[in-house]
């Protein structure tokens, strides 16, 4: 696996540390690790890392979300955004910065690693941060979480929108299945069969896309459609 210098910003040392063993054990540099929005900046201006992994809930008096905002004037990192919370308005303002993912604690080593790989994959040092995001046969609005065909709007449920959001707003960066279990049902258990079903549905309506699942982590979204796989 190709190393890749992060930043970790967690206010819970138990967490910090964990993601930092494992990350370094999988060859990459940790440049830092700050507990509140403050330090998070002040390490990523003097270190410019290629990746952020940033605690939505931290200390101080920016909270994640603001500190990921404020990060694109110190560099050009991607954010992986981490957190306990499960609502749709945290979600909705997380999907504002644009974050490579957004992973929901506890996380799991598999689904912090893939994530992690997948956003250092995907960046590329020439090209504008946009060109990054694959052209799509559909139109997601985000203020409203409808999706469009041209003038046409795409019917969908409830969660098949929570889906779409989901995926729309990461073109080509996985969606964990837990991101996926606490967005689609927030106050409901239910079994992985349930997100392939979801998924199966979206495709179906959705037929000029590619829903790719990622096998035991989740899904990704691309410009190529016509796939039942996963």
């Amino acid at each position: 696996m190709g190393s890749g210098k992060i930043l970790i910003v967690e206010d819970e040392a138990l967490v910090a540390d964990f993601i930092a063993e494992v990350l370094t054990e999988k060859g990459h540099r940790i440049i830092g690790i700050a507990d509140n929005g403050q330090r998070a900046l002040d390490l990523a201006s003097a270190h410019c890392p290629d990746l952020v992994l940033m605690d939505i809930e931290i200390k101080g008096a920016l909270d994640g979300i603001q500190t990921a905002s404020r990060l694109k004037g110190a560099c050009a990192a991607s954010v992986i955004f981490l957190t306990a919370y499960k609502d749709d308005e945290t979600l909705a303002l997380a999907i504002d910065q644009s974050p490579c993912a957004y992973l929901v604690k506890p996380v799991t080593e598999a689904e912090l690693t893939a994530a992690v790989t997948i956003a250092l994959r995907n960046q590329s040092p020439a090209a504008e941060p946009s060109s990054d995001r694959p052209a799509l046969p559909y139109r997601y609005c985000e203020e409203s979480g409808l999706i469009y065909e041209g003038d046409r709007l795409i019917p969908l449920s409830r969660q098949q929108r929570r889906l779409a959001a989901l995926l729309f707003s990461h073109p080509g960066q996985l969606i964990t299945q837990e991101a996926i279990l606490r967005t689609c049902w927030p106050d409901t258990q239910v079994s992985d069969s349930s997100i392939r079903n979801l998924v199966f549905k979206v495709r179906r309506k959705l037929p000029r896309v590619q829903i790719e699942a990622i096998k035991d982590l989740g899904y990704r979204l691309s410009a190529s459609g016509e796939t039942d796989r996963g």
